[in-house]
């Protein structure tokens, strides 16, 4: 692939790519958490403390945990088009490539929280 269709592909997908790795690493996350706690570690999350316990109740929260922001967070993306679109101002432009920003930080944040996670939990294991 040349770098322009690679900029071309990123700039249609990026969202879905973002999504995608962050669903692998809380996947990773619920695995690595296990083996840990397998091997007598301890959950660092005081949240999530109840629950870690049974591997079934931790997955579901976890997963459920992402398709809940998954929803909110492109309903809100949706949403937020549609206001531009019926209001093609350059304030409403604006307020929308800043609150997409957010989003897209929002998502990079989170996937940097949980790769780090998941790289902490693999040195606690081996």
């Amino acid at each position: 692939m040349e770098s322009v269709e690679i900029l071309s592909f990123l700039e249609k997908y990026h969202r879905w790519i973002l999504w995608t790795v962050l669903g692998i690493l809380f996947i990773c996350d619920i695995i690595t958490t296990t083996i840990g706690l397998q091997n007598g570690g301890t959950e660092q999350n005081q949240a999530m403390k109840p629950f870690v316990s049974d591997i079934l109740q931790h997955s579901i929260i976890k997963i459920l945990a992402l398709v809940l922001s998954f929803v909110l967070i492109e309903s809100l993306i949706k949403f937020s088009e549609k206001m531009v679109e019926k209001d093609n101002s350059r304030f409403t432009d604006f307020v929308y490539m800043v609150f997409y920003g957010i989003i897209i930080i929002g998502l990079l944040s989170a996937v940097i929280f949980y790769l780090m996670t998941v790289l902490r939990n693999l040195r606690i294991i081996s």
